[in-house]
C-alpha cells in the first residue's frame, strides 16, 4: 500500500479528512443543546460562511487542483453553513432580522449551486459528497432525540 499509493498521499488524504471534519463538533452540540447557540458571536458565524463560500469557489475554479481539495471544500464549506443555518433558525433572527432572512435564503442557494459545481468538478462523487455530509449530521440529530426520549421514559 505504502509504494503504490505513497506516504504523502495518505497523509493529504488524513489532513483533508480532519480539515473537513473542523466544524462537525460546533454543528453537533448546536444539535444537542439548541438554546445554547446564543454563544456563538453571530458576525463571526456569518463571516465564517463567507469565507468557506470564497474557498470553495476559487478552489472549484482552479483547473489542477486535487480532488483532496476539492472534497475538503465540500465539507469544510457545506458543515459550515449547516452551523450558520442552526444558529439563525435557532435564535429565529429570520423572523426579526431581515438580513439574517435573507442569509438564510443565500446559504441554501450556496448549497445547491455548490453540489452542482461539484458535480461538475469531480462527478458521481458529486453526489456522493451531501449524502456522507448531511447524513452524519441527520443520525446525529435522530441519535441524539432519540436518546432524549428515552431518558424522558425513564
Amino acid at each position: 500500500l505504502w509504494g503504490e499509493v505513497g506516504v504523502l498521499s495518505v497523509l493529504e488524504w488524513i489532513a483533508v479528512v480532519c480539515w473537513s471534519v473542523e466544524t462537525f463538533p460546533q454543528v453537533f452540540l448546536n444539535i444537542e443543546h439548541p438554546s445554547q447557540v446564543r454563544g456563538q458571536a453571530l458576525k463571526s458565524v456569518y463571516i465564517a460562511s463567507i469565507g468557506k463560500m470564497t474557498d470553495t469557489f476559487s478552489s472549484f475554479f482552479l483547473t489542477n487542483i486535487p480532488l483532496q481539495f476539492l472534497v475538503l471544500c465540500y465539507f469544510s464549506s457545506s458543515v459550515a453553513w449547516v452551523n450558520a443555518c442552526q444558529v439563525i433558525v435557532l435564535q429565529k433572527l429570520h423572523r426579526k432580522n431581515k438580513f439574517a432572512k435573507r442569509f438564510l435564503i443565500f446559504l441554501a442557494c450556496m448549497q445547491i449551486v455548490l453540489v452542482f459545481f461539484t458535480l461538475w468538478r469531480v462527478g458521481w462523487l458529486g453526489i456522493f459528497l451531501p449524502v456522507c455530509a448531511y447524513g452524519v449530521i441527520f443520525c446525529h440529530y435522530t441519535y441524539t432525540r432519540h436518546k432524549e426520549a428515552h431518558a424522558h421514559t425513564h
